[in-house]
């Protein structure tokens, strides 16, 4: 009986030493975050300012994307972004992104919220058309 009563005082004794210990420097291991420039993420697909790249979407949809790319840290990358079967335009600025290049805006297409995210050869992009439905597609680069 005196064995397990001092195993049980042990291991709380070993619980509460780890959990009080102030000289403890260990922490949980945290992602590691890195800051990209927006214009390295662009320099990245060797695009330039005024280039473009035409994408075939699933859906159908044919888009234009032209680069703006703005090397100055005070001044934002865009994209010119013209869809066939939407028949307008909309300019998207670059936003944070995990992976690739992301350009949004509140007022895109239809002035509602526009995202075009790219990275490679494919791109995700999503709008709201006029009647309030949220439209997503993948869209691949076309081969010239």
């Amino acid at each position: 009986m005196k064995i397990k009563y001092f195993m049980i005082v042990s291991a709380f004794a070993a619980l509460a030493a780890c959990t009080n210990n102030p000289n403890n420097t260990s922490a949980p291991a945290q992602p590691v975050k890195t800051e990209t420039s927006a214009s390295t993420q662009t320099q990245a697909n060797n695009l330039n300012s005024g280039d473009s790249r035409v994408f075939v979407c699933e859906n159908g949809m044919t888009a234009n994307v032209t680069y703006m790319i703005d090397e100055r840290e005070d001044k934002e990358n865009a994209i010119h972004l013209n869809v066939d079967t939407i028949g307008t335009s909309a300019h998207l600025t670059q936003k944070a992104s995990a992976s690739g290049e992301r350009y949004a805006a509140d007022k895109g297409f239809y002035d509602k919220a526009t995202e075009w995210h790219e990275k490679g050869g494919e791109a995700y992009f999503e709008f709201t058309d006029p009647y309030g439905n949220k439209t997503n597609t993948t869209c691949n680069v076309k081969a010239k």
